[in-house]
This record gives structure tokens, C-alpha cells and sequence, in this order.
């Protein structure tokens, strides 16, 4: 074998040589990036879990599925988790509440506007609008200004002061048991309830009364049946 044949030998030897360990080298990166992502996903996971509300330690699980009927009004969630906004939702149906949802500040004013519910739970690190911004903007509107609000933020510093919102009734910092959401909950209607109001004649509501089964609004039984339905968000019977 002469010497350009020996050569030729080592070339194709170190050409395959540097494509094998090319390859592996590839596999081993997109194996470690796979473990990575693992990782971070896990991680993520794990931050959402703590920020959810703890269920109580006595609950059963339900062999239905069936949600009850809603007989207690409408709440609006507003959150940027996914994971927050179901766990709030399965604690409030279970317990008669009707649940919209929504994942910004501009989607939950867009909802408020139009189906105005009974009460808002909001984050404060809502984005496109904040919980403090979406509250200040309810609170300046004639048609929203009496819908009251709960307002969540993280742990940490004591962030901004509420007492002039009028509509923010409650400040839950997280993560927060189930029982106390529901605490506060339970208060914002039962306060809003004592001293009920018809949105359309505007007079208290002090005997029988009507209420909208879209947006928990409280109506004289004249003034439903003549507007044909509820004259607060539009709900027609």
C-alpha cells in the first residue's frame, strides 16, 4: 500500500471519526436540554402550587361531577394563573357560586362591563391592567362602581393602600387557605345583601325581592317583570 493510499486511509478514519462524535455530541446536548426543561417546568409547577389555595383538610372528594346550581351570584376571577383560577373555581361552584374567569386586567374589565357580576377576585400582577388599576377603573364608572372587589397580591412588603377604593372590601395575601377566601367571600355578599338596592327604580329593597340569576342583582318583582328581565346587565327571562 503506497503512501497516498495510507493517507487517504486517515483522512476517511478521521472524517468519520469527527462525524460520530458530532452526532453523540448533538444527542448528549439535546438530552440535557430535555432535562432542563424538565427542570424548570417542575420548578414552575411546584411556585404555582404554593401560591394556590390550600384545600381544608377535611373536605371529601365528591363522587359527582355534576357542578350544584348556582344560588348564591356571579363572581368574576381574574388571575394570570391558570392553576389559581381553577382551584378558586371548583371551591366557589361547589359552594353555589356561578364562576366567569378571566386572565388580564383589560379581559376582566371587558367581562365587567358586559355581565357585571356580584363580586371581582383579582390579582394585583394582573397584566395589560393591575388589580389595584382594574378596582380604580370600576370605581370610576357609574355602571361597575358598586360591584365589590377582593383583591390578592403576593407575599412580602405591605403593597399599595386601599382605603380610598371604596370597592375593594378585602386584601388576601398569598398563598391563602381555601377557608379564608371563602370567609371573605361569604362577607362581601352577606354586606352587599344587607342593604339591597333595585338598579332600576333605585329604591331599597326592603320586602319581596327578585334576584338576577346572571348577575346576583337584587330587584323589586315589578321592575323585573316590566323590564322583562333584569335592567342592571341585560338578562332577559
Amino acid at each position: 500500500m503506497g503512501p497516498f493510499e495510507i493517507l487517504a486511509l486517515l483522512v476517511v478514519f478521521f472524517v468519520i471519526r469527527f462525524v460520530i462524535r458530532s452526532v453523540a455530541q448533538a444527542k448528549k446536548d439535546a438530552f440535557e436540554q430535555d432535562l432542563e426543561s424538565q427542570r424548570l417546568e417542575a420548578q414552575w409547577l411546584e411556585e404555582d402550587k404554593d401560591s394556590m389555595p390550600t384545600p381544608p383538610p377535611s373536605a371529601a372528594p365528591r363522587k359527582s361531577h355534576k357542578m350544584p346550581p348556582v344560588t348564591k351570584g356571579y363572581v368574576l376571577v381574574a388571575d394570570s394563573s391558570k392553576t389559581i383560577r381553577q382551584a378558586v373555581r371548583m371551591l366557589l361552584q361547589t359552594e353555589g357560586y356561578g364562576i366567569l374567569e378571566a386572565e388580564t386586567g383589560s379581559e376582566a374589565w371587558k367581562i365587567l362591563k358586559k355581565g357585571q357580576p356580584g363580586l371581582v377576585i383579582a390579582y394585583t400582577k394582573l397584566s395589560t391592567m393591575n388589580g389595584y388599576q382594574l378596582a380604580e377603573k370600576a370605581l370610576s364608572d357609574s355602571d361597575t362602581r358598586d360591584i365589590p372587589m377582593i383583591l390578592t397580591r403576593g407575599g412580602g412588603p405591605q403593597g399599595r393602600d386601599v382605603s380610598k377604593l371604596e370597592n375593594v372590601r378585602s386584601v388576601i395575601s398569598r398563598p391563602f387557605e381555601s377557608q379564608e377566601l371563602m370567609e371573605a367571600v361569604e362577607q362581601t355578599f352577606s354586606a352587599v345583601a344587607e342593604i339591597p338596592v333595585c338598579p332600576v327604580c333605585e329604591i331599597t329593597v326592603d320586602g319581596e325581592y327578585t334576584t338576577c340569576p346572571a348577575c346576583g342583582a337584587i330587584h323589586h318583582p315589578e321592575c323585573f317583570v316590566l323590564n322583562d328581565g333584569c335592567g342592571r346587565c341585560g338578562y332577559k327571562t
